[in-house]
């Protein structure tokens, strides 16, 4: 999956689901989801379990901290290196 897909599904699902006012859906890839108030400590747990679900994966501890979750490009860096991780395995 390219990095382009996996931030427009990230992306979606912070739109639809996360966004509470409608600047918030005007974001950019780098923009900080969490300092900009879209989201929250909830829906950090939100997003942790959807990306779980949506590409069948089980996140580590030790990745899930802040700096993993800042943005939507953080976000899908954080899931190509687990999604790649996971096919060496398989």
């Amino acid at each position: 999956m390219s990095a382009e897909s996996i931030r427009e599904i990230v992306r979606d699902f912070i739109k639809k689901d996360l966004a509470k006012k409608p600047e918030h859906l005007e974001i950019n890839d780098q923009d900080n989801i969490i300092m900009n108030g879209i989201v929250d400590s909830l829906g950090l747990i939100k997003i942790i379990n959807f990306l779980e679900d949506r590409f069948s994966l089980k996140l580590n501890d030790i990745e899930i901290i802040p700096e993993h979750f800042e943005s939507i490009e953080s976000i899908s860096i954080l899931l190509e290196r687990t999604l790649d991780s996971s096919a060496g395995r398989s």
